[in-house]
This record gives C-alpha cells, sequence and structure tokens, in this order.
C-alpha cells in the first residue's frame, strides 16, 4: 500500500473526528461574531475580535480554521 492510500485510510477511519471539529469551529466562529457585533454595537474596539476571527498565517483564527478543515474533508 502507498503513503497515500495509506493517509487517506487513515482520514476515512477518523473522519467524524475531523467533521466534529468543524460543527465546533461554526459554533465557535458564531460566538465570535455575535462578540464582534456587541462591541460595534457599544463603539467598542473591535481589533480583537477580528484577529480571533481571522489570525494571521502563524496564528490562525477560527474561520480561517473553519476553511482549512472544510477544504481538508470536502475537497475533492
Amino acid at each position: 500500500m502507498d503513503k497515500n492510500a495509506t493517509k487517506r485510510s487513515w482520514f476515512r477511519e477518523h473522519r467524524d473526528y475531523f467533521v466534529t471539529r468543524v460543527v465546533q469551529d461554526f459554533l465557535k466562529t458564531g460566538d465570535v461574531l455575535k462578540d464582534l457585533e456587541l462591541a460595534y454595537k457599544e463603539k467598542r474596539p473591535i481589533y480583537a475580535h477580528l484577529h480571533e476571527l481571522v489570525g494571521e498565517p502563524q496564528e490562525k483564527g477560527v474561520l480561517w480554521r473553519l476553511k482549512d478543515r472544510c477544504h481538508q474533508i470536502w475537497r475533492n
């Protein structure tokens, strides 16, 4: 069995775990967006919320992780 086939097999066996993480990230993203909206309405700084949402290459935010996990599971 080649290396890629082994990797695909392992991923298939653990797919439920990754789908669970996607749902968790989705819910966390909603929480961060609610906090962002509240801060905006109260005219408080929103940059920390934006950073938590998007992040940066070295420290990815919840939206970035959600995108990466979705691509990992459902890409063709």
